[in-house]
């Protein structure tokens, strides 16, 4: 069976910033490299991940927060911070996922505002979460996870039944 990582942002930024949870997703990151896993990106989590990061280059800049190693050797190279999401960009582009397509989008649409009328979520999950649990059902043959550490998410997804991976928590229990 084959194994699918569904990133959402929350974990997408660990890839980039030093951070609980860091290793987990560079590991994810590696099975993927080396043709052990596939990994999604849904549009909306790809956009959301270049503007953490356009957003914490401010607070970088402060130095109140480590860039991941990663970036650390642009960093040390002259490369401007301003770069790095174009850096990250390259990187994630090629599993990037459109969110809705036209056939879809309102089946996807009416599961979100389900979703968030029975657990309170924020659109961005709703939309996120049904999305996988649609490609979970067309998928029974795929092992799918999603990784993502943003706690609502993930509560209501293990609700929904859906496998989750928190890089946050597999490092607790590490």
């Amino acid at each position: 069976m084959s194994r699918v990582y569904i990133f959402d942002a929350s974990a997408l930024v660990k890839r980039y910033f030093q951070e609980k949870g860091t290793d987990v997703v560079d590991k994810l990151f590696d099975e993927v490299q080396q043709g052990k896993a596939q990994m999604v990106i849904l549009s909306l989590s790809y956009l959301e991940t270049i503007y953490i990061m356009v957003r914490e280059i401010r607070v970088i800049k402060n130095r109140s927060r480590i860039v991941h190693r990663q970036f650390r050797s642009g960093i040390a190279s002259g490369s401007p911070l301003s770069e790095f999401p174009r850096l990250a960009e390259a990187e994630l582009r090629a599993y990037v996922e459109p969110l809705l397509s036209h056939s879809k989008e309102q089946s996807i649409i009416e599961s979100s505002v389900q979703l968030i009328s029975d657990f309170s979520i924020n659109p961005n999950d709703a939309l996120t979460l049904a999305w996988v649990l649609d490609f979970v059902r067309e998928n029974p043959q795929l092992n799918v996870s999603l990784v993502a550490s943003d706690k609502e998410l993930v509560k209501v997804a293990r609700k929904k039944g859906v496998e989750v991976i928190d890089p946050e928590e597999s490092v607790q229990q590490e």
